[in-house]
């Protein structure tokens, strides 16, 4: 896998500051400012990254953009790989994607009500897959690793963020569970219900449609918000 480094700098002798890494460059000039252009493998993209912060970070108008590539031509025989190397993502892709994630969002807000849901579901019925199903919608997962990044870079915004978004799940989280504590009776009477009109599965098909639309609605919707 490659990625491709726009690089806006002011020019320098750049071929000669990324000579270790074996990268391809194209360059151009617009008066006092350069533009490069840097094909290179991802597990490399780092430390070029690391490499051309630390010679033009204090200019002004220096920037770089990172853009994966989605093939090559000629293709990359598997044989050139050196063995040992892995594909990993640089520290500020990873960065990016998850302060998206670390942010408040109505999709966040819906999973951690299903999975809320879903979860008080399992406990009411005592059934360790319904709980299990809960886990796997998993909305907590990306603030908590956002918050591990950030105490990884020491990273204030991102763990601010990452912290508040955490306990606003958390709270979202309790709050359902204690209606679910306190109304017990009601939501059980519902499942029940729920149960009953399943059971009539075969002899009556049109509650057999309102179980399956139901259940499919609950489906998508939990889909959906996942991989929104």
């Amino acid at each position: 896998m490659y990625r491709l480094l726009h690089v806006y700098y002011p020019c320098g002798d750049i071929e000669k500051i990324l000579k270790k890494f074996e990268v391809e460059i194209w360059k151009e000039k617009h008066g006092k400012e350069c533009f490069a252009k840097i094909l290179l493998p991802a597990e490399k993209s780092e430390d070029v990254i690391n490499t051309l912060e630390r010679h033009f970070s204090k200019y002004e108008g220096f920037r770089i953009i990172i853009l994966p590539v989605e093939a090559t031509v000629p293709r990359e025989e598997e044989n050139e790989k050196k063995e040992g190397e892995k594909e990993r993502l640089s520290s500020e892709e990873i960065y990016e994607d998850l302060i998206q994630e670390a942010k408040f969002s109505f999709s966040f807000l819906a999973l951690v009500i299903l999975a809320a849901i879903t979860a008080s579901i399992g406990i009411l019925y005592n059934n360790v897959a319904i709980i299990i199903g809960s886990m796997v919608i998993a909305p907590l997962l990306a603030p908590n690793m956002a918050l591990a990044l950030a105490a990884t870079l020491a990273d204030s915004k991102l763990a601010k963020h990452a912290i508040i978004t955490s306990f606003i799940g958390y709270g979202i989280a309790i709050f359902i569970g204690f209606i679910f504590m306190r109304r017990y009776e009601y939501i059980l009477f519902l499942f029940l219900l729920i149960q009953l009109f399943s059971q009539f599965y075969i002899l009556y098909p049109l509650h057999r449609l309102f179980y399956n639309s139901l259940l499919l609605f609950y489906i998508l919707l939990e889909r959906f918000l996942l991989f929104a």
